[in-house]
């Protein structure tokens, strides 16, 4: 039963999300290609080159970064590289994709990811040439109207439709004893996520919200009340007792005592941060024995690869991984998760054994 309410809410979002998602996937796919047309690198592979040709002509570096790049131009399903042996071509007639075109076959309700994709793909260079720019000023750089657009973004009913989702695959009695209790909101982003929180506990919940960048827990914690309001004009009150408290924090490092919270909640955070596996283990030392760990997270091989090459270019992001990975980081902690196949729906409870 649980099962089908996480389809339900899936299925039935964004008509559905999945399918708006592999939309998104493919403006990600044109903006990489776009970066790397802007360079001329596709019309220096007129002529068959070698990869320490590239490597030269470019000013790349041989990083696993830049060979997964051309190992995925040359697996696209359009062969945009074609490799034989030793030596990269472009496609003979092969046209990059037009972006109108893709624009005018996309949902209008995701057609804000086109902001994301333009801005975050400007990134993929210095990363070959091994000059990584941070997650955190990838944001703070863009300033507040990158940050307003992207909060549009984290608005989408596809964010929304998988909160949903996450709480639909609780058990009936999993939330019961957290009412007035403590969680961690890991990775809230622009903040909307932490008053959808607070909204599923209709307030009775007192929610330590994080994110590891400045301006968007400064956008979070401004606007908690007007994100209220909007999801729901008639909330209930909100006090000095239930507000979220909002701090600046990196996952990996968690600045919190052991056992501190009930409960802990993320979505799509995991391929952002430098380590996951840390990033679990944290999560899990900070949450009491017995407290509830849900959320859920995206996994190779449904994970888009250009969208994966646009989070691995920022500094320090680890990029997606496998779902027998996520399994495996929890079994060590000795914990056994319940996973629904959808977007990685997480739902556990911590019986944790961390080694300080």
């Amino acid at each position: 039963m649980r099962l089908i309410k996480v389809f339900w809410y899936v299925l039935t979002s964004v008509g559905p999300v999945l399918r708006a998602g592999r939309h998104a996937d493919r403006l990600f796919r044109y903006y990489v290609l776009k970066v790397l047309d802007d360079i001329g690198l596709f019309e220096f592979l007129r002529i068959p080159r070698t990869y320490g040709e590239i490597l030269a002509e470019f000013g790349f570096i041989d990083i696993d970064y830049t060979r997964s790049l051309l190992e995925i131009l040359s697996s696209d399903d359009d062969q945009i590289l074609i490799r034989e042996e030793d030596l990269y071509r472009t496609k003979d007639e092969q046209p990059l994709p037009d972006l109108e075109q893709i624009v005018k076959r996309t949902d209008p309700r995701i057609r804000g990811f086109v902001v994301l994709a333009e801005s975050m793909t400007r990134y993929i260079l210095p990363r070959l040439r091994q000059q990584p720019i941070s997650l955190s000023k990838t944001f703070e750089q863009d300033g507040r109207e990158f940050m307003s657009k992207f909060d549009r973004i984290l608005a989408n009913k596809i964010y929304s439709a998988m909160r949903s989702a996450c709480f639909a695959y609780l058990k009936p009695g999993d939330l019961s004893g957290l009412r007035g209790k403590k969680l961690i909101d890991v990775g809230c982003g622009s903040g909307r996520e932490t008053a959808e929180l607070w909204l599923k506990f209709n307030g009775d919940i007192r929610i330590t919200a994080i994110d590891p960048v400045h301006s968007l827990i400064e956008l979070a914690e401004q606007n908690f009340e007007t994100y209220l309001k909007e999801i729901d004009p008639n909330h209930p009150p909100v006090t000095k007792a239930n507000r979220p408290i909002y701090k600046v924090a990196s996952a990996t490092r968690l600045p919190f005592e052991d056992d501190e919270f009930d409960a802990s909640f993320w979505l799509f955070v995991l391929h952002w941060t430098p380590d996951p596996r840390r990033a679990i283990r944290e999560t899990v030392r900070v949450v009491r024995h017995g407290g509830l760990l849900f959320g859920g997270q995206t996994f190779k091989p449904i994970a888009n690869e250009y969208f994966n090459l646009v989070v691995r270019s920022n500094e320090n992001c680890y990029g997606f991984f496998w779902q027998e990975d996520y399994v495996r980081w929890f079994s060590e902690l000795g914990i056994d998760i319940d996973l629904a196949p959808v977007a990685g729906t997480l739902r556990a409870f911590n019986t944790k054994n961390v080694h300080h």
